[in-house]
C-alpha cells in the first residue's frame, strides 16, 4: 500500500472492493465501512469443524453441495490450522 486514503465501491477502484470482500484476513486494514443492508427474511448461519485428515473428502463433498444451490445461496469454506 501507499497509505493513501481510497473509496472502494463496485465503480471505484473496483479491484480493492473485491479484495475487501473476498480477502478474508490477507488484504490491508479498513477503518470505516457504508454496507447498505438488505431485508433477508431468513438467515442460517455456524461453522462446521473436521479433522485435518478428512479436509480432502470434506473439500470434494461441500464441492459437489454448494454446486447445486440456487444462486441466492451464499457459501464458503475456510482452512486453518487450530492450536492443539
Amino acid at each position: 500500500g501507499e497509505g493513501k486514503l481510497l473509496r472502494a465501491t463496485p465503480d471505484e477502484n473496483a479491484d480493492l472492493f473485491w479484495g475487501l470482500r473476498g480477502g478474508k484476513a490477507t488484504l490491508g486494514m479498513v477503518t470505516a465501512v457504508e454496507i447498505e443492508l438488505l431485508p433477508i427474511p431468513e438467515f442460517y448461519g455456524g461453522a462446521v469443524y473436521f479433522d485435518g485428515d478428512d479436509a480432502a473428502a470434506v473439500l470434494h463433498a461441500w464441492q459437489s453441495w454448494s454446486a447445486g444451490l440456487p444462486e441466492t445461496v451464499n457459501t464458503s469454506i475456510a482452512i486453518q490450522q487450530l492450536p492443539p
